[in-house]
């Protein structure tokens, strides 16, 4: 990671879930920072990548005060079920529920997957976001915890 900015450089590594999978699934959820616009072609083998975007995720669940809390995640719905998959997320703060919503998953592109994006919250506290993704009898879920700092 290189911070511009700051003048300064690093790197980590961690893992994400992007493998094949057979039937419904979704990806891990992952904090994002903000989106680059793409000037070539989409790396099908690059989970942030999806359209003519970037996803530049975090590199920690520990937020500063300032930071925009976006999720990022991928839905794999099950191309051989005939039934629209449909997403529940629910968003916790500090152990209370403070946004619940509802929606249909939009339709595959041509790998068979659908980037998500949620808008979670950036006010001070402890967060989990819990996605439900539901497509005939078949289930997926995936969840997310991090923290905004004071």
């Amino acid at each position: 990671m290189v911070d511009q900015e700051a003048n300064r450089a690093s790197s980590n590594v961690f893992e994400i879930d992007s493998q094949q999978h057979e039937g419904l699934a979704v990806s891990d959820l992952a904090l994002i920072r903000r989106f680059n616009e793409l000037k070539r072609p989409v790396d099908a083998a690059d989970p942030f990548e999806a359209g003519n975007r970037r996803a530049q995720p975090y590199l920690t669940p520990a937020l500063g005060s300032t930071a925009r809390a976006d999720i990022f995640f991928v839905v794999y719905p099950n191309s051989n079920e005939t039934a629209v998959a449909s997403l529940k997320a629910q968003v916790w703060r500090d152990g209370k529920v403070i946004s619940e919503q509802s929606s249909v998953v939009p339709q595959a592109d041509e790998s068979g997957a659908v980037p998500m994006l949620l808008e979670s919250g950036g006010n001070p506290g402890e967060y989990e976001v819990r996605i439900v993704i539901q497509q005939g009898n078949s289930r997926a879920t995936g969840n997310l915890k991090y923290t905004v700092a004071k």
